[in-house]
């Protein structure tokens, strides 16, 4: 079987399946971009986020089978597309979780504490630490937007803090919550209550730009907003006008609206915001393991077995998501 590599791909991983002499494996020229000569013989894509599969670029894979994208998100494939043409379609979810989350409170700590405006001022030479005051986390309130794998182990965190714990997410049974020790509310509810959010949802048409201008305020002038999962949830003028307003106190991003963010985009440059190029999932131990995740969906399809991840999911998930439990 033909295999064409989009984008990166963990070595040892690699390494595994070059050994394999059932497959014969090519490297895209362009990283992200395959020709159609590429395209052609392969029956097997592998990408990452970078590659966009869509309408254009399934046309010049009359052969393919299947689509092994090595992320947890699937917003870089056209689902319809590769439905229509039969082709089978994977991804890796569990493989960043624990990285994820980790950023996750990374960024919230950062906004807590003003680390960024504190590592500046030090490389300034300026030790007047009046001007730096960051706040307690401890007896506050974490709201999770979503409480997936990634959610959980958050809420996990959190707890070690000592806070309270709300979370939203319809698609959940209430054990869930109760694993997590988290009560369950609805959206409106949760950024009323909570004195931090973070985000950890999929990018679908249910949850493109579903956070609003309201929500963010409801937070309040101390509150905290992180975003690690996608930055289509939120709209950027929207997060910009309440930290400008003083009805949000700070936001931490790993995620933009269009990657990479302009120069010009007047939030990247507000003191208030701590900013990260999507790394939430790059480790060197989230990698290692996605590439091993990625393998193990190959040998099943190869095998003739049902993949554990595969796309699209349920075609209720996340569906109508503000209606429910608001």
């Amino acid at each position: 079987m033909n295999i064409l590599i989009s984008e990166r791909f963990h070595p040892n991983a690699l390494s595994k399946i070059q050994a394999d002499p059932q497959f014969k494996i090519t490297r895209a020229t362009e990283y992200a971009k395959p020709n159609p000569q590429e395209l052609e013989d392969t029956d097997i894509l592998i990408v990452r986020s970078k590659t966009q599969v869509n309408k254009n670029l399934l046309e010049c894979a009359p052969q393919l089978k299947l689509i092994l994208t090595t992320t947890s998100g699937f917003d870089h494939i056209d689902l319809e597309e590769t439905k229509k043409r039969n082709i089978q379609v994977t991804h890796t979810p569990k493989s960043n979780a624990i990285s994820a989350s980790e950023m996750t409170w990374a960024l919230v700590l950062s906004c807590a504490k003003k680390l960024i405006v504190a590592h500046e001022q030090v490389k300034r030479e300026n030790w007047d630490r009046s001007l730096v005051c960051g706040t307690e986390l401890s007896g506050k309130t974490y709201g999770i937007v979503g409480l997936g794998r990634v959610g959980k182990r958050v809420a996990q965190v959190a707890q070690a803090f000592d806070m309270s714990i709300l979370a939203y997410d319809p698609y959940l049974s209430d054990f869930d919550f109760q694993e997590a020790n988290a009560t369950r509310v609805g959206l409106t509810e949760l950024f009323k209550e909570s004195e931090v959010v973070s985000l950890h949802v999929p990018a679908t048409h249910e949850t493109k730009y579903f956070i609003s201008r309201d929500n963010l305020a409801d937070l309040g002038p101390s509150g905290i907003f992180v975003n690690t999962s996608r930055g289509t949830t939120i709209k950027h003028v929207d997060l910009l006008n309440t930290l400008d307003e003083g009805k949000l106190g700070a936001a931490g991003l790993d995620v933009f609206e269009t990657e990479p963010p302009s120069q010009e985009l007047k939030l990247i440059q507000h003191p208030n915001v701590t900013l990260s190029p999507h790394i939430g999932g790059t480790t060197v131990e989230a990698l290692n393991k996605t590439g091993f995740d990625a393998v193990e969906e190959l040998y099943r399809f190869v095998e003739g077995k049902e993949l554990h991840h595969q796309l699209p999911p349920d075609a209720n998930w996340w569906q109508n998501s503000q209606a429910k439990n608001k």
